[in-house]
């Protein structure tokens, strides 16, 4: 299934929505966030697959733009793709990505927050690395959109978070100190 290797800059487009040429790829570095109507409605890091929209639409249906300097691979045309029973899995991987985003934004701000660190630090354990300790792949900004939340709301939930000592903040450097307490949260109602 595997067509090439391409690099991306830091805010380079990868492939624009309701663009007619077919584009899935995973991502082996960096991040890559997914905007459709500009809202931010995805994210994927590495091991994730994006563009796989082309398996049943004639059209990209999102903009995939680089967070920082990102290696993707290729993969083949949907043609090729849809001969792969593979492409059914992830296509339903994606499916499933896209139906937490709906649950969670019915869910209180806090807990959206809470959620989405418990996501990240599953995906960062998934690949071997640190659950405790990593960078936020998205800004407040990107995340506010991202959680269907203002901006001030997400800087406001995280300053909680780390005043009431559940996470460590510096920049977009963070620390889960208390995992259970972050776990609880995120399932509020």
């Amino acid at each position: 299934m595997i067509h090439g290797h391409q690099h991306f800059d830091s805010g380079q487009v990868i492939y624009h929505q309701g663009a007619g040429r077919s584009f899935a790829a995973v991502v082996q570095s960096g991040a890559v966030k997914l905007v459709q109507d500009e809202q931010v409605v995805g994210l994927a890091l590495p091991g994730d697959y994006i563009g796989l929209g082309c398996l049943y639409e004639s059209v990209q249906i999102e903009t995939a733009i680089a967070l920082e300097r990102s290696r993707v691979c290729l993969l083949h045309s949907e043609s090729e793709l849809g001969q792969h029973a593979e492409s059914v899995r992830l296509l339903a991987k994606e499916m499933q990505q896209k139906r937490w985003l709906t649950r969670i934004q019915q869910k209180p701000a806090r807990a959206r927050v809470c959620a989405w660190l418990i996501q990240i630090s599953e995906h960062h354990k998934s690949r071997g690395l640190s659950q405790d300790r990593f960078r936020l792949p998205l800004n407040r900004t990107d995340l506010a959109s991202y959680l269907g939340l203002a901006l001030e709301t997400v800087s406001r939930l995280l300053t909680g978070l780390h005043n009431d000592g559940l996470i460590e903040l510096h920049g977009r450097e963070i620390t889960i100190l208390d995992r259970t307490a972050l776990s609880a949260e995120s399932t509020a109602a």
